[in-house]
């Protein structure tokens, strides 16, 4: 029977599980049961299973720890033990005290050179390696102020630049430039050796242990960016020569205004500026004529290609040379309709933006407003297209195509809500583009471009006869002549009476086979390949008869559309199954 403990003073169970550790019979101690308790059992006995195996791990885990406190306490740890502990802990105070040496006492391959800043710059940007600088710098004796070296205003390239045999070295320019803003002046003192190269006059005239500060400041740092339409190509690179004013993002926008003042054009032979035939050869201002401004609006043609591109991309009062390896970007617009253009080379443009005003901000309009837009838009991309002017007609189609990307998402479609002429009309105008940006890209013969958005439409409308043949033309560009083969046959089934993809049809199937015979020849196993199309046994199909494919439609098999052709004999003996 369960006995309650009636005492005041109640003791904590030694039990972990609630079990007292002195019963055998596994009755509770009693110490948690108060007398309501004994009333509500009625004097009725408990039955209690015996305590777990798990009490034993329990209990024996408890047991080592409390062996290995006492051990800690009474200090008595095995010999070997106390040895290692030993011999580990001299090693770290051992360590600790090279370290201190070592910082109280550098060694002789520390940085040999002392950087103090005696003007502080204007911005927050430093150069960096690759990056053209405008700097000057002047290098004296400590000891007697003797002028050693000394260049006012030249530009200087970090990190890869070698200088002449008497000049400071260019590592010690870079070391201190790394470190400077734009408008900094700043000191580096060191000894001789650590400034001049070895076979420097001035350093067997006073010595290498000799003190000198070199005195070094920073005018400009010329940053480069890739302004090309299309990001990443390289073909237009713009190089800050003087910082702009203003946040990052405060630069001209499409039908903004802007005021620029066009410096000077030079054309190159290489983008390097080798020596060559024309190489730095001045094409504006002429002799006696002096750099023109201009107030144009933003993204109407007014400027060449190249600097259509570059402008969006200036700040405010920034000077920037604008590097344009094709110089078929560099004709058109007013100010440059005067001027000789290569046909090769590089065109090298100095400008600088006055001022602007930004245009319409067009994201901001609801998608009337904005569909007026684009369609007027759309107009000055027809001109554009008219002119020749095909790289700036793209990229007008390309932004009349981002205004409205959310036609064909669900999520967004709810703009439209009872306005189906409105999102209809949306459609049509983002597919025309895509059409038109095809048609640029194939006269910039860009027929992976071309493809990549007649895809886009065929895979709305499969029956399309512009998107169909303009996708023709891009295979052809592409040397993919079998594909324009089947694009101009699907046309012609479509649409019979178009003479241009007739034509084209015709001129591809020539290429195929002028293709196919060129590739005959470099064939290894061609008369092998040749005798077994002559074997009455082969089967042989007609490439030109298979279905295609198209997005979303799936094709005939080509059992169905294939008829065996009469094949004469081979001349021998005949195999006899």
């Amino acid at each position: 029977q369960v006995i309650a403990n009636t005492s005041p003073s109640k003791k904590p169970m030694a039990c972990w599980r609630g079990i007292c550790k002195r019963g055998t019979t596994g009755a509770y101690s009693g110490d948690d049961i108060d007398a309501a308790g004994l009333q509500a059992m009625d004097g009725s006995r408990w039955v209690i299973p015996s305590p777990s195996p798990a009490y034993d791990v329990a209990r024996d885990l408890q047991q080592k720890e409390q062996e290995k406190e006492n051990l800690l306490k009474s200090n008595k740890m095995p010999t070997e033990l106390k040895q290692e502990m030993q011999q580990w802990r001299q090693q770290i105070l051992e360590m600790d005290a090279k370290e201190q040496k070592e910082k109280s006492q550098p060694s002789k391959d520390s940085c040999p050179y002392e950087f103090n800043v005696i003007d502080e710059g204007n911005s927050s940007q430093q150069p960096e390696p690759g990056e053209t600088v405008k700097m000057g710098y002047i290098l004296v004796l400590k000891e007697d102020g003797a002028v050693l070296d000394q260049c006012m205003n030249f530009e200087h390239q970090v990190g890869a630049t070698c200088r002449g045999g008497g000049q400071v070295l260019a590592a010690a320019l870079d070391w201190g430039l790394t470190q400077m803003r734009r408008g900094e002046v700043a000191t580096i003192s060191s000894r001789l050796q650590h400034l001049l190269p070895a076979a420097a006059p001035s350093l067997e005239l006073h010595g290498s242990e000799a003190q000198a500060v070199l005195e070094v400041r920073l005018f400009e740092i010329y940053c480069t960016k890739d302004c090309s339409f299309i990001k990443g190509s390289g073909i237009v690179m713009k190089e800050v020569v003087r910082q702009g004013v203003g946040a990052w993002c405060d630069r001209p926008t499409d039908e903004g205004f802007v005021h620029i003042v066009i410096e000077e054009v030079r054309y190159f032979a290489t983008r390097d500026g080798e020596s060559g035939k024309d190489s730095g050869c001045r094409l504006f201002p002429m002799a006696g004529s002096s750099p023109t401004e201009a107030k144009v609006a933003v993204g109407d043609g007014h400027l060449c290609d190249a600097l259509e591109a570059a402008i969006l991309e200036m700040q405010q009062h920034e000077t920037a040379i604008v590097t344009c390896s094709n110089p078929s970007m560099c004709t058109g617009g007013v100010v440059f309709a005067g001027l000789d253009i290569p046909a090769n080379g590089v065109i090298s443009i100095r400008v600088t933006l006055l001022d602007y005003n930004v245009g319409p901000d067009v994201w901001s309009f609801d998608e009337e407003h904005r569909l007026t837009f684009a369609q007027r838009r759309k107009l000055e991309a027809a001109r554009l297209f008219a002119e020749g002017r095909f790289h700036l007609a793209r990229e007008r189609y390309h932004q009349i195509t981002d205004l409205f990307h959310h036609v064909n998402r669900d999520k967004l479609k709810e703009r439209f809500d009872g306005k189906p002429e409105l999102l209809q009309e949306c459609k049509d105008l983002r597919k025309a583009c895509h059409l038109n940006i095809a048609a640029c890209s194939i006269k910039l013969h860009d027929g992976k471009t071309a493809k990549k958005y007649t895809d886009i439409v065929l895979l709305a409308d499969p029956e399309n006869t512009k998107a169909l043949y303009r996708r023709g033309q891009a295979h052809i560009q592409m040397e993919d002549y079998v594909e324009a083969c089947n694009d101009l046959a699907q046309l012609l089934d479509v649409d019979s009476s178009l003479e241009e993809a007739q034509q084209l049809l015709e001129k591809a199937t020539r290429l195929r086979e002028r293709s196919d015979r060129r590739q005959k020849k470099s064939f290894k196993y061609g008369r092998m390949i040749d005798n077994m199309r002559r074997d009455p046994r082969s089967i042989v199909h007609n490439y030109m008869d298979t279905p295609v494919d198209l997005p979303g439609v799936e094709g005939a098999p080509i059992s169905a559309r294939w008829t065996p052709k009469k094949v004469a004999a081979i001349e021998g003996p005949q195999i006899v199954a």
